[in-house]
């Protein structure tokens, strides 16, 4: 997937985008809201892609699932180092 296909996102670009919103999430203090089906939404908002496209295409299904657990797992050990 690339730029060039179609206006399509490229898989840098959904990447950090879904770092992004996770990172925003985190930002406003409410944390029960990072959940993979809200992180995605909230991205395919942003990014013009169908409703449902990170959890129904095949490959970013896992990979935006892995992207979004990673961040977070990211942005609690920053959290956690940073209170210690």
């Amino acid at each position: 997937m690339s730029d060039s296909e179609g206006g399509a996102p490229s898989e840098a670009t959904i990447s950090q985008k879904l770092r992004d919103v996770v990172l925003a999430i985190h930002k406003t203090g409410k944390d029960d809201e990072l959940t993979l089906k809200r992180v995605r939404a909230r991205a395919e908002k942003e990014l013009s892609l169908g409703d449902g496209f990170l959890k129904t295409d095949s490959k970013w299904k896992e990979q935006s699932k892995t992207i979004i657990g990673d961040a977070v797992v990211s942005l609690c050990t920053l959290d956690c180092s940073s209170r210690c």
